[in-house]
């Protein structure tokens, strides 16, 4: 069984004065479980999540997926780790603006070898459960920002990861949507 480790992980920014983002937090996640990080604007959350991704290095501590430690990997296994394990939804949609919500959502598993039309097989089921099977072919930059946050998270799920990190993923959704994505994750 995978689990995601943290024990004492630090990563402190400089700047004007120093802003300890993430100071000390240890953590274990294990496979199933779900756990959603709470605070306020600038308390860290992001930062920790990109630790988690290893789109960021600790200043200290162990970032741990399985038994490898995150710090450790090359930049080819990093890639290797956020194509095949890790599903990240961004606070932003990360969208190309002229393409359809299915081709954006489908661009990842072309990225990972899938072809095109088998990645568009699996993105229009999780397109539609995240209701947008009446958008499908609509260019992202037509689409509202709930909209365009809900074709990345469909994009997310069609690739199945081991392990989803999401960065405030209904923050542009209203109540009732936003539990529903809840439930989808």
């Amino acid at each position: 069984m995978r689990r995601l480790e943290l024990e004492k992980v630090v990563k402190h920014y400089l700047g004007a004065e120093e802003v300890r983002a993430v100071d000390g937090v240890s953590l274990t996640i294990t496979q199933g479980e779900m756990v959603s990080l709470v605070g306020p604007s600038g308390s860290g959350k992001t930062t920790l999540l990109l630790l988690m991704a290893a789109l960021l290095q600790p200043e200290g501590g162990v970032v741990r997926y399985g038994e490898r430690d995150l710090a450790s990997l090359s930049d080819a296994e990093v890639s290797g780790y956020l194509m095949h394990e890790v599903g990240f939804i961004f606070q932003r949609s990360h969208l190309w603006s002229r393409s359809s919500a299915i081709r954006n959502a489908s661009q990842k598993l072309i990225a990972t070898g899938v072809g095109v039309g088998e990645a568009r097989d699996r993105v229009i089921p999780w397109l539609e459960r995240v209701g947008l099977g009446d958008r499908l072919e609509r260019a992202a930059g037509q689409l509202s920002g709930g909209e365009r946050q809900r074709v990345a998270i469909a994009r997310v799920l069609a690739c199945e990861p081991r392990l989803i990190l999401a960065d405030e993923p209904t923050g542009n959704l209203d109540s009732a949507r936003s539990q529903e994505i809840v439930e989808l994750l």
